[in-house]
């Protein structure tokens, strides 16, 4: 659900736990849409039940009147924009395609 226009797996390393940390640049929640550039292979997937499950409780946090925790790392506008993209992925549940002529940064990783 980050809006982070240079995300992609070379980004993302994974801990001696098996946790995914993803590197940030301080853009990661910016209220202008921005290609993604998340993992293409993946394109048009649906989400599973576990994504769906997950995605819902971040609805829930990202409500207007459950802000609170939210609200203390992230601008209102931000947070808008983060509750406007998860409404739009939970309607598709699927992995989305870029919706712009922007070519596709490469290499693909």
């Amino acid at each position: 659900m980050v809006n982070n226009a240079d995300r992609k797996s070379g980004h993302c390393l994974r801990g001696i736990d098996g946790h995914v940390w993803g590197i940030d640049h301080g853009l990661t929640f910016h209220v202008e849409h921005k290609l993604r550039t998340v993992i293409w292979d993946y394109i048009g997937e649906p989400l599973g039940d576990d994504t769906v499950e997950r995605l819902r409780a971040l609805q829930a946090r990202a409500a207007k009147p459950g802000r609170s925790l939210l609200a203390e790392l992230l601008a209102t506008e931000e947070l808008d924009a983060l509750a406007a993209r998860i409404d739009r992925l939970l309607r598709r549940a699927i992995l989305p395609e870029p919706r712009t002529d922007y070519p596709y940064p490469w290499p693909l990783v």
